[in-house]
């Protein structure tokens, strides 16, 4: 009697891996967010942990928990002699040794098995970018909401779904892991382009697709110093204040679509995907015009307060 041919794709081998974690002043978090990566359940890979010139401790504690690591992974630790800022991962890059790069925010916390459920999503489904759900946390580690909320159904992950508004469950940095192949593919993203949640994402939908784990695999610190755009346009109490905040996530949309549509100009014209081409071109473009519509009211009335954008 034969049997049934499994339609279970095979698992594909596990990948090398880079958990890689960015810092910049958080000493006040930065040994539980190490301790955690230390600490994750799956070996062997390498952990980059990179300081950013902080001003603080930062860079002491991070030295005094890998000098005492004695864990299976191979610990990489490094001071940027100046702030580097929006290229610090950027010129981290050429030394990570992994296919597969999981990033790590210095200011959050890991669950030990983020790593081990990334690898397995990957295997099971060689998506070019893999993010995960994280709980919201004060400053003080009071656990809150997890983000981004489940919905009723399954996120849709498609590209055609991203055009709509340039944006899915899987622009969530606090969870962005992703294959080396993409930054090897399209290289550092664009100049004035911030968001690699939104760059990213789009590029893995060029690939190989996104996937997105609704499970929240960390802990996403809010607090006063927090770098998302987001997070400061609601603490923010100054109406004034609020707009320029508000000013600057319209200008980093512009940027970050304008980055867009170079890579996909690049990628899928090297692909020969002409129709593909059309429709992207043509919905980014669209929606570049209607983030120009809200920023113009936006900049008017900071112009009149004399007011300059972040």
């Amino acid at each position: 009697m034969s049997e049934t041919p499994s339609t279970t794709p095979p698992m594909r081998p596990a990948p090398s891996v880079s958990l890689v974690l960015i810092a910049y002043n958080h000493e006040a978090f930065i040994e539980e967010a190490v301790a955690s990566c230390l600490a994750m359940d799956y070996a062997p890979m390498q952990i980059i942990l990179s300081d950013d010139c902080s001003t603080d401790g930062t860079f002491d504690i991070m030295e005094r928990l890998v000098a005492a690591y004695d864990g299976p992974n191979d610990v990489l630790l490094n001071r940027n002699e100046k702030n580097q800022y929006l290229e610090h991962l950027t010129n981290l890059t050429p030394r990570m040794t992994g296919d597969l790069i999981v990033l790590v925010c210095g200011d959050d916390i890991q669950h030990p098995d983020r790593v081990k459920r990334v690898v397995e999503r990957w295997q099971q489904t060689g998506a070019t970018v893999i993010t995960n759900q994280a709980r919201i946390i004060t400053p003080d580690g009071k656990p809150g909401n997890i983000h981004p909320p489940a919905p009723a159904s399954p996120f849709e992950l498609s590209l055609d779904h991203f055009l709509r508004d340039a944006v899915n469950a899987a622009c969530f940095g606090v969870g962005l892991s992703w294959h080396r192949e993409l930054t090897d593919t399209f290289g550092p993203v664009k100049l004035g382009a911030r968001n690699l949640d939104r760059v990213f994402p789009f590029r893995g939908l060029l690939m190989n697709g996104c996937e997105f784990i609704a499970e929240p695999l960390a802990e996403w610190r809010h607090h006063a110093d927090n770098m998302s755009i987001a997070i400061q346009m609601k603490q923010s109490e100054d109406v004034m204040e609020q707009g320029k905040w508000i000013e600057s996530h319209h200008l980093n949309n512009m940027a970050n679509l304008f980055a867009m549509m170079e890579d996909a100009q690049k990628y899928l014209s090297q692909q020969g995907r002409q129709q593909d081409l059309a429709k992207t071109i043509n919905a980014l473009s669209g929606l570049l015009t209607s983030t120009i519509q809200a920023w113009l009211p936006v900049r008017h009335v900071l112009a009149q307060g004399k007011v300059e954008y972040h």
